[in-house]
């Protein structure tokens, strides 16, 4: 059985059990400490900040059929990471033996960006290598998809042609989930299936400071 997030705004009833969508609308006016919708001041009887999650079980053949083979190490994964809508999944490509010692080093800088961009800002980030949850490569990866409440693509030269972080990107969207696409402004032009989305840029030659700036003003201004 596949779950989705719903809020427990007690007041808007009519606005409950929308699912994620709606949870990110709640979010962002509990930063303005009042419902767009009916007016209440967020507090005791309406909203709390930080407010409740929950989950609410949905039917999905699709859902079901995968998400069975991940309960165990989407378990382990819940009591590592408790507070899902604070943990983002970095999608970014892995170090391999293709890699030159510059280009690895590259791709640490870069992670480590945006890792001290979150811890910054009060949020975690993981990526696939942080902790094999399940022995086989995609339910691994799927345990990081559906455990994080929102992730960071990031598309670099060695990324930008990279279908692993297409794809995980495209998940997680179709889950309703937020996604921020960061993008190495030295690159040109990425492959079609992402080239319509918002990107924020960063320069891989300064990772540090434009991914701190940038980053943390898509969080601020996501949630």
């Amino acid at each position: 059985m596949g779950k989705i997030l719903v809020s427990n705004c007690t007041e808007c009833t009519k606005f409950q059990e929308m699912g994620h969508d709606y949870d990110h609308l709640l979010y962002k006016m509990a930063k303005k400490g009042k419902c767009d919708y009916c007016g209440a001041i967020f507090g005791n009887t309406h909203l709390e900040k930080p407010y409740n999650w929950s989950y609410k079980s949905i039917s999905s053949p699709f859902l079901d059929k995968h998400l069975s083979g991940i309960a165990s190490s989407l378990e382990e994964f819940n009591h590592d990471f408790t507070n899902p809508e604070k943990t983002a999944f970095i999608m970014m490509k892995l170090p391999d033996d293709s890699f030159t010692p510059r280009e690895k080093e590259a791709n640490k800088h870069i992670l480590d960006a945006i890792t001290f961009t979150l811890i910054k800002n009060g949020f975690d980030g993981v990526r696939a290598d942080h902790k094999h949850y399940h022995s086989d490569l995609l339910p691994n990866v799927m345990t990081y998809m559906e455990g994080c409440g929102f992730g960071i693509a990031v598309f670099d030269e060695r990324g930008k042609n990279n279908p692993n972080v297409s794809f995980e990107a495209g998940y997680m969207l179709s889950s309703s989930k937020e996604v921020c696409f960061l993008k190495d402004i030295h690159l040109g032009a990425l492959h079609a299936d992402v080239i319509s989305k918002l990107y924020v840029d960063f320069d891989s030659k300064n990772p540090q400071v434009s991914i701190e700036q940038n980053l943390s003003k898509w969080l601020n201004d996501t949630f």
